[in-house]
């Protein structure tokens, strides 16, 4: 089964119920009276995070997601009955961007967190809201308010604790079975793995989850292999552990500065130019350095304004397999001093600091994860490691917003949009006033529930309109009577056009 874990999707919350405009019948009751009821509220659409979900497959073929509408209000003051919210569930790890804007609205770190992505229109009301001294019996009543249509991508960010990585073939599945009840592909081919795999492990009083990515190759973050797709999911671990063959050798020594460089590709792929606050960052900085727990790695950004700050840290350590095709204690030997060679110069390459070969070497474990020789020590080594988070959720601080791009606005469009009105009818020749481009959110909000050509309805529009100051911020501008209006709406339906009367 392929893993599915970027899908886009379009979800519409329900339509508010339409109010009634109905008048009572009764024997006995002098005059009559309103009694139209309200509509019902549309339903909204909520996504809920759980682990029982591991992959976005269900989104891949159902690309369209509707809330249920509200039911319109009837007489005898009946309201009408509220539409169901949709619930639609995700993996833990999950992160939801608007593709219109970009910005991500969420992201899901633990089981059972709600996100209210949209809201479900308000019920019209009934025209017994509309009774008073002066009109004892409204003919009109509001339509329900739209349902709101957005565009979204999910996109699945594997929360592991340890991420396995390495080249193709050496052995990360197997390593994988033998730690957790992870039942991972493993074949003497390479790209055995073409999906993430996660096992839990319980090593003393700790669990964590192990996350084994496909093989990485040289060009990985420019799109080559498997690696594009699943370097990103490395980023969520806070322990990174490189996995090398023995058995390969000199082949197998050069793996680290590969895997690096291809991780290092990806990072500046990834956060170089505006990320998702509106921050331009113009440089990463790349440190590695030890404490008293291991090594770590630093990754740091420099925005446009001067300002550093420091992206994620994450410790590294080493694990050499398949131990059992080697067994020569000086090949061993010689293998240890040329990888031990190796990281150290690449580790210069981002750090002043000299990291001795001691603290490398203590972090690296001999393995045969073929017959578990070795395996309590990497546990061991790797439970050390993993309860100590350096990891910083690049999403933990944002927040989501109702209104997200959308801000009031007035702009005269007469030259740009009156040809296009002429020939639809809806100005005559003879018009000599101006069209403009309005948003304002109570403004857009009424102009859409109102049943437009009921003299009674419209005169109450304009009265509260004016009310509500925005008449006069009309006038501010320089719109008068006579003037048209093209109502944007934050709905993601068609603009309606309205003369100012």
């Amino acid at each position: 089964m392929k893993f599915y874990d970027r899908v886009n999707i379009e979800v519409f919350s329900g339509k508010g119920g339409n109010g009634a405009s109905t008048g009572r019948r009764e024997a006995k009751v002098p005059y009559g009276g309103p009694s139209g009821g309200d509509g019902g509220r549309g339903g909204n659409i909520i996504f809920r995070s759980t682990y029982n979900e591991n992959t976005l497959l269900k989104y891949r073929y159902q690309k369209i997601y509707k809330a249920q509408s509200g039911k319109n209000g009837q007489g005898k003051d009946m309201y009408g009955k509220s539409g169901d919210d949709l619930i639609l569930y995700v993996p833990v790890g999950t992160l939801i961007k608007d593709l219109q804007t970009g910005q991500i609205l969420n992201h899901f770190s633990n089981d059972g967190e709600e996100f209210l992505l949209v809201k479900g229109g308000r019920g019209g009301w009934g025209n017994i809201h509309f009774k008073n001294s002066i009109n004892q019996y409204p003919e009109f009543a509001l339509l329900g308010e739209p349902g709101i249509h957005k565009k979204i991508c999910l996109e699945l960010q594997l929360l592991g604790d340890l991420c396995l990585i390495g080249t193709p073939s050496v052995g990360k599945s197997t390593i994988i079975n033998s730690v957790s009840n992870a039942k991972a592909k493993v074949a003497d081919y390479p790209f055995t793995t073409l999906i993430p795999n996660l096992g839990m492990v319980k090593h003393y009083e700790k669990d964590f989850c192990i996350v084994d990515v496909p093989g990485l190759v040289y060009g990985a973050s420019s799109g080559k292999g498997l690696g594009y797709d699943f370097l990103r999911h490395i980023l969520k671990s806070s322990l990174w552990t490189f996995v090398f063959d023995v058995s390969k050798y000199d082949e197998g020594i050069k793996d680290f500065s590969l895997l690096f460089d291809e991780i290092i590709g990806y990072l500046n792929f990834r956060y170089i130019g505006t990320n998702e606050f509106g921050e331009k960052i113009d440089l990463l900085y790349f440190d590695i350095e030890n404490d008293e727990n291991g090594i770590l790695f630093i990754c740091k950004c420099k925005f446009n304004d001067g300002n550093k700050k420091i992206i994620f840290k994450k410790y590294i350590n080493f694990v050499v397999n398949k131990l059992d095709l080697l067994n020569d204690e000086e090949i061993v030997k010689e293998y240890n001093d040329r990888l031990l060679y190796e990281i150290s110069i690449y580790i210069k390459k981002y750090t002043d600091k000299k990291i001795i070969n001691e603290i490398i070497e203590k972090n690296i474990t001999y393995i045969s994860a073929v017959n578990k020789f070795g395996i309590q020590n990497f546990l061991d080594n790797s439970y050390n490691l993993v309860k100590f988070d350096y990891g910083i959720s690049i999403y933990d601080d944002i927040k989501y917003n109702d209104n997200l791009s959308i801000k009031s606005y007035i702009k005269n469009i007469t030259q740009i949009i009156k040809e296009e009105l002429l020939q639809g009818g809806y100005i005559e020749e003879n018009f000599e006033n101006q069209i403009w481009e309005v948003y304002e959110n109570e403004f857009s909000y009424f102009s859409y529930i109102l049943p437009w050509g009921n003299e009674q309805a419209e005169k109450r529009f304009w009265d509260k309109m004016n009310k509500e100051g925005i008449l006069t911020w009309f006038h501010k501008n320089g719109i008068k009577y006579g003037d048209v209006f093209k109502v944007i709406n934050n709905y993601n339906l068609d603009p309606i056009y309205i003369k100012y009367e």
